[in-house]
């Protein structure tokens, strides 16, 4: 069942077994989970069912205060479906090293192990429609007829894969519109009141950009938001334990990508040339990592390249998003200027792309394209402004800072792999001589992963959440999202927050099946 808040009186004098706030790829990935097992749920999305609506994505707008961060309003959207509106629909796992302490990087470790969450990623390929795929690298491989290039043994080669429905809302229409689930738009969480004893939620407030206003309760809360909303919603509480020591909006991570030398010499005209930015048999995409081995030698952090085409476009879609979507305050002038003669080659290549993955503009320069993951201990960190949007609450300011040791495994992953395309043949790795100064810095852009500032730790002093994700100090509250990731590999996140919400299921029909909770 679905409902307009602004068109429709909210759901009241029902008491849910489960409110989910948020309805994006988590938020739609647990409903399903407990619908499917016959728990009466509740979705509630801020937005509407467009990506460019412009009035909800205005709630975004936030303001910057450490490197530019583009992905602060291009990469997130208030919508059903959530930024899956807008994905590609490339899933990774995170490595088993992600998951571990690394005596070299500050912070790092997870509450819980890789091995506790593969049986999740598992269904959550089943979930994403990838399950069919080919799972075995060394199978990829052979379903081309190439074999993996020779690159040392600081390199390998993995891939990842890309589902057939990106667009989440889509992929469960059917369920939004069933008798298990409602569903209501335009409906944004702005107050959770506790109980008397405080350690439960007993009251959540919504408020609409009409003005409307309600309330309700549920035995279980949980908070299916981006990774910047996250913080943002838990700093704008009053009542907040499960910030006594801090750690909301700390620890914000992204991942850092870098041009870091142009590629010579190659003849990427070949069929289904090895390194990318072509996809074998259109479903894999080919990743060079630094392996765990490599990683522990040089004391880096996780990192992985490819050879891509820096022709423009992605800029331009993103400053594009922000013009179509808003909030156009975030637009400036100097991104503007750049856009508006890049913006019909952009258009050309996003259609042309549809029916060609390896299309190429014809000015397009390969080069080597760097993906670094942030420190679990990021000087980055999401703050509140004094101004507040049109539901009263305070807006993010976000500082995003890139430190050496981060620039430091950018360096180290680009002499390796120019060395390494040397040996093997492929081209030529010219680096460009800025990434051995502070002007590299200039050159690094995030990517629309908004991890960290909320982060799973076993008790109340090192995080916010627990190891079910349950927040620290409350009963019937749980976090479902980025914002937990202690650390973020350098993977697209989204594989691994539908694991989290698949595990997170179990545990709640687990709980909800035995009558536990309040």
């Amino acid at each position: 069942m679905l409902f307009d808040f602004d068109k429709d009186d909210f759901p009241a004098g029902r008491r849910f077994e489960v409110c989910i706030v948020g309805a994006g790829a988590a938020g739609l990935v647990l409903a399903h989970e407990l619908t499917r097992r016959g728990h009466d749920v509740l979705l509630v999305e801020g937005g509407g069912e467009s990506r460019w609506e412009r009035r909800s994505q205005a709630l975004n707008r936030s303001y910057i205060r450490g490197n530019k961060f583009a992905g602060a309003h291009s990469g997130r959207f208030r919508a059903l479906g959530g930024s899956t509106s807008a994905w590609a629909g490339q899933i990774m796992e995170f490595d088993e090293l992600d998951f571990s302490p690394r005596e070299w990087v500050e912070g790092s470790g997870w509450p819980i192990r890789k091995s506790d969450l593969q049986p999740y990623y598992r269904r959550a390929m089943e979930i994403e429609g990838v399950a069919g795929q080919l799972q075995e690298d060394e199978a990829v491989w052979a379903s081309v007829g190439l074999e993996p290039p020779p690159l040392g043994e600081d390199l390998h080669m993995s891939f990842s894969r890309y589902t057939p429905e990106k667009k989440f809302a889509r992929l469960f229409s059917e369920m939004i519109r069933g008798p298990r689930l409602t569903v209501v738009l335009h409906a944004n969480l702005v107050t959770m009141l506790p109980s008397e004893d405080e350690r439960s939620i007993a009251e959540l407030r919504f408020r609409s950009l009409k003005g409307k206003e309600a309330s309700l309760n549920a035995k279980y809360v949980i908070l299916c938001l981006g990774g910047i909303e996250t913080s943002r919603l838990l700093l704008n509480q009053a009542f907040c334990p499960w910030n006594a020591s801090g750690f909301v909006g700390r620890h914000f991570q992204d991942h850092i990508q870098c041009f870091a030398g142009d590629l010579k010499g190659a003849d990427l005209s070949q069929p289904n040339w090895p390194f990318g930015p072509y996809r074998l048999a259109e479903k894999y995409l080919p990743k060079v990592k630094l392996t765990a081995e490599a990683q522990r030698k040089y004391e880096v952090l996780n990192v992985n390249g490819m050879i891509e085409f820096q022709d423009g476009v992605y800029p331009t879609l993103r400053t594009g998003i922000k013009v179509l979507g808003g909030p156009a305050a975030a637009v400036g002038i100097g991104e503007f200027l750049q856009m508006a003669p890049r913006a019909p080659g952009a258009i050309w290549h996003h259609f042309q792309i549809k029916k060609d993955p390896n299309y190429a503009l014809p000015w397009a320069r390969p080069k080597l394209s760097v993906y670094c993951e942030q420190s679990p201990k990021s000087e980055s960190r999401i703050t509140l402004s004094n101004k507040r949007d049109k539901l009263g609450l305070r807006r993010a300011n976000i500082d995003w800072q890139i430190s050496e040791q981060e620039l430091q495994t950018i360096r180290v992953y680009a002499k390796v792999a120019q060395e390494a395309f040397a040996r093997s043949g492929a081209g030529e790795v010219v680096l460009d001589p800025d990434l051995f100064t502070d002007r590299i810095v200039e050159k690094c852009t995030d990517q629309f992963h908004h991890c960290g500032g909320a982060r799973m730790a076993e008790n109340a002093r090192d995080g916010v959440v627990d190891a079910d994700l349950r927040l620290h100090g409350i009963e019937n509250a749980f976090l479902c999202s980025s914002a937990v990731f202690p650390s973020s590999g350098f993977t697209n996140p989204t594989h691994t927050i539908i694991a989290l919400a698949v595990r997170l299921s179990d545990h709640l029909d687990s709980a909800l099946t035995s009558g536990a909770g309040r």
